[in-house]
């Protein structure tokens, strides 16, 4: 049956310069909201893009534009992907945000089956769903049959099953939302969830199809080197405000994670101002050829 009043879920897509990916995932998602006969709104973050993701968006969803249906907030300048998500939060208006990155698919299939997973386990705070390589079509991670819970201690020392779709009920998280000075780390304010909320549910139901291959993903070597301050941070934070729950095995990987990161950050700084002054002397030399 069809929500009378108000949106259940709210899609939240932020992207960056993918004008030719997005329509893909958000294709997926209109179809997605269509077999789930649920009232679903999509809300696109364009974190300013300087290619066309802006007009290919307009041009292509004019009529679901109109109707409300999708949505699209446009960031004069980049500010990030974990700042994006948080301006999506705020034109949220659905009871569940659904959380999907700019080249990743939903698979409309399990649209109803994850609805009646939302309705019927609404006392969680947040339910993890799970993905598959788009490219192979495997699962990521280990297999699953049945769902199971995840308490903070499961999560800050074994982690989740591998890449997973976050839903999460706006009522709860809206009080905490993602941490903005820590660019693709949601893993803190999940931590933070938890650890005020009571454990999660990992459901073994198959809901996105997980890209691996873009470069320019966060989680890719390059993403990785230039997050290296925020990931430092993210490492420290975990250590700090979660000792006490930490195995000594992972309180000992965090802190080499830590010094590593924050090694790639100090070094990037370093090769950054060597650059500027390079660049600053050339200047110089050529105002004294001239």
């Amino acid at each position: 049956m069809t929500d009378k009043t108000g949106y259940f879920l709210s899609i939240i897509i932020p992207t960056y310069n993918r004008n030719r990916l997005i329509v893909h995932t958000v294709d997926s998602a209109l179809e997605f909201c269509k077999m789930s006969m649920c009232n679903t709104e999509i809300i696109v973050v364009d974190d300013g893009s300087t290619d066309s993701t802006i007009e290919t968006l307009t041009d292509r969803y004019q009529n679901e534009i109109d109707s409300a249906i999708v949505k699209i907030m446009h960031n004069n300048r980049n500010l990030g992907v974990t700042k994006a998500r948080n301006e999506g939060i705020s034109l949220a208006t659905g009871d569940w945000l659904l959380f999907l990155d700019s080249d990743d698919l939903l698979i409309p299939d399990t649209s109803k089956q994850l609805i009646d997973i939302l309705r019927n386990y609404s006392s969680y705070g947040m339910i993890l769903f799970r993905c598959e390589c788009l490219e192979t079509g495997q699962l990521i991670g280990p297999s699953q049959v049945l769902p199971y819970e995840l308490t903070l201690s499961g999560f800050l020392n074994r982690g989740t099953p591998g890449e997973c779709l976050p839903v999460l009920k706006t009522s709860y998280f809206s009080n905490y939302l993602y941490y903005p000075n820590l660019n693709g780390c949601e893993g803190y304010t999940y931590a933070c969830m938890i650890r005020d909320l009571g454990s999660i549910r990992i459901d073994p139901l198959i809901a996105r199809r997980y890209r691996t291959g873009n470069n320019d993903r966060l989680s890719s070597s390059k993403g990785i080197t230039r997050r290296a301050c925020h990931l430092a941070t993210f490492n420290r934070l975990l250590m700090t405000q979660f000792f006490e729950k930490l195995f000594i095995s992972t309180l000992l990987t965090t802190v080499l994670k830590m010094i590593c990161y924050w090694s790639i950050c100090q070094i990037g700084r370093i090769i950054k101002s060597l650059t500027n002054i390079t660049q600053s002397d050339g200047k110089d030399m050529e105002k004294e050829c001239h």
